[in-house]
């Protein structure tokens, strides 16, 4: 093995990120790093020799042949997000960036996962969030116009609550004696 050999096995070896090296022709697994048994699960001698598509690693089969023409088209892919599904069944977002390399005269699909899975919920929460306060904002909205607009002390302390809360009513609503202000 030469040194560059080990070099890169190592590098491979130790990222942090779901390595596989498959053929490009038949999909057939020829290695993978342990970051990749740790997110799907499977232990190495259930992956190596055996397709992707055998082990229903993708959510959907056509993720592989979709992911492999835009290899072909562009030569890599970066940051593709497919859904893998785990051993126990379980399904984990990934941002996947491959390439295809020759190794021994076959060319190969080398691709590095990265697990997304807590990224993607938490935008996805996030975003559901800034929807729910935008449409709390914009009933705010309406019922501050509305205390704008109302000479009703009683409806200008509810209107104030309904906004701010319980209270709100001796910061908008009562009288500002002009002496303390100053």
């Amino acid at each position: 093995m030469t040194e560059t050999t080990l070099l890169y096995e190592r590098a491979i070896r130790i990222s942090p990120d779901a390595i596989t090296i498959s053929r490009l022709d038949d999909g057939v697994i020829t290695d993978v790093n342990t970051a990749f048994l740790a997110l799907t699960g499977f232990t190495r001698d259930e992956v190596i020799g055996h397709t992707a598509a055998a082990l229903r690693l993708y959510s959907d089969p056509n993720d592989r042949a979709h992911m492999v023409r835009k290899v072909l088209h562009r030569g890599a892919v970066s940051a593709h997000e497919v859904p893998i599904r785990t051993k126990a069944g379980d399904v984990r977002r990934t941002s996947i960036s491959a390439h295809v390399v020759g190794v021994d005269g076959t060319v190969h699909l080398f691709a590095a996962a990265r697990d997304i899975t807590d990224r993607s919920e938490a935008r996805e929460e996030l975003a559901w969030e800034v929807a729910r306060l935008r449409k709390q904002n914009a009933g705010n909205e309406r019922l501050i116009q509305r205390l704008i607009e109302t000479h009703d002390a009683d409806e200008r302390r509810r209107l104030a609550e309904t906004v701010v809360g319980s209270g709100a009513e001796h910061a908008c609503c009562s009288p500002v004696d002009e002496a303390s202000a100053n």
